[in-house]
């Protein structure tokens, strides 16, 4: 006498669900190390699917295989606060700015720039981007207009001689 043993039917449906939303998803919107590292779980996962004889442990393993590589992919940044803030902190005029500021600027809009070219970051590198460039533009220090000064001083410089040498000194000194 021998005794045989049938396993049930396999229930494909969570699997094959599964391998429709992951076909579905649109590679542009991820970065691409992460889109490659769906590929072979859901090659995997269409091979075990479309085996006739399939044990519910195959299509549970190739399942969980799936869901982990989809939660995994990482969505590509929106640009469009970066790219809005490049345009902005490009038309400023390097002469309207302290030097020192205006070279940090520069230095975060080089980063940002790269970072806005690059088709492969995430939302938080791009966020991190532009909240470098936010700051580099808010801490930007203005140089004041200097005609009415020159105007004064031109006024000033030839009543010299009705002020004391140290006096005019530190007047000469603070102009």
């Amino acid at each position: 006498r021998v005794t045989v043993t049938v396993a049930p039917a396999a229930d494909r449906s969570a699997l094959d669900a599964a391998i429709q939303a992951a076909q579905a998803l649109n590679q542009e919107d991820y970065v691409s190390s992460s889109w490659s590292n769906l590929a072979e779980p859901l090659a995997a996962a269409i091979r075990i699917s479309e085996k006739r004889l399939l044990l519910q442990s195959e299509a549970d393993g190739a399942l969980a295989d799936l869901q982990t590589a989809v939660s995994n992919l990482k969505r590509r940044g929106d640009k469009t606060a970066l790219n809005a803030m490049l345009a902005t902190v490009n038309a400023l005029t390097q002469s309207d700015y302290s030097a020192a500021s205006w070279a940090a600027l520069q230095s975060e809009i080089a980063s940002a720039t790269e970072i806005a070219q690059n088709a492969d970051v995430t939302q938080t590198v791009v966020d991190l981007t532009l909240a470098d460039l936010s700051a580099a533009y808010d801490a930007l220090q203005r140089l004041g207009d200097s005609t009415a000064l020159a105007a004064r001083y031109n006024e000033l410089k030839d009543t010299q001689n009705i002020y004391t040498p140290s006096s005019w000194a530190t007047f000469d000194a603070a102009l």
